[in-house]
């Protein structure tokens, strides 16, 4: 009965470091060559959205990833409102790896990235 409650301990942290291991593998083969890490994009409208939440959620799911796979947030606001804009502006002062832009910004961004 000791053996199995044993053998059970160590099989779960066994699996999830083959999981890891897997996860390497995999991500090393789909990165470009040229790119040094992904970007994460999120698309908000910033007169129906909760702004500072996205915005947060988003610095914080690429501080608990890590530079490895997430090195930028990109912002998008579909939103034309500039008063709108500078609240999200204002609420990722303290996250300098975000940066907020429009449509057509982030297809410049795209273009200069090929």
């Amino acid at each position: 009965m000791p053996e199995t409650i044993i053998c059970v301990i160590m099989f779960i942290p066994a699996v999830v470091g083959v999981i890891a291991i897997v996860q390497e593998i995999m991500l090393a083969f789909v990165t470009p060559k040229g790119m040094n890490s992904p970007i994460l994009i999120i698309p908000f409208n910033s007169e129906n959205d909760d702004v500072e939440f996205i915005l947060k959620s988003a610095g914080f799911r690429a501080q608990l990833y890590g530079h490895k796979y997430c090195s930028r947030v990109i912002a998008v606001d579909r939103s034309e409102n500039y008063y709108d804009n500078e609240i999200c502006l204002k609420s990722c002062d303290d996250m300098d790896f975000i940066e907020i832009c429009n449509y057509d910004e982030l297809l410049q961004l795209i273009e200069k990235q090929r």
